[in-house]
């Protein structure tokens, strides 16, 4: 989890202008399955930068890829923190994702399962 939330910090500081505003939460959403009964615990990193069109949003967690408009003036970088984002919280029984719109910022969120304290 550290990982995780340290790239998707990172990105934010990045791509968010001098000034701009991130904002880190971590939550215990409801669980989704009344089934399995599995919890998870649900982080988010948000900032006011430059915003990733939603036609973007699929393939910005591959590798190597970088949304289009972090790539004109912004900082360069491989293009591996979101992969290695998605590997590790997939591995860990979560998933990742993205909700952002041009210029409005972006929200990246993650979960994992929450800890069973018997075990």
């Amino acid at each position: 989890m550290v990982q995780t939330t340290t790239n998707l910090l990172s990105n934010s500081i990045k791509f968010t202008p001098s000034g701009g505003l991130i904002h880190v939460q971590c939550r215990l959403p409801p669980s989704s399955s009344q089934a399995n009964r599995v919890n998870m615990v649900e982080v988010s990193v948000s900032d006011n930068g430059l915003g990733i069109p939603v036609t973007e949003h699929g393939r910005i967690f591959d590798r190597f890829q970088q949304a289009e408009s972090s790539l004109s003036d912004g900082p360069a970088g491989a293009g591996l923190g979101l992969a290695i984002s998605k590997e590790i919280a997939v591995h860990r029984g979560g998933k990742t994702w993205v909700e952002s719109e041009p210029d409005e910022g972006n929200t990246f969120f993650f979960t994992v399962p929450v800890a069973d304290a018997t075990n």
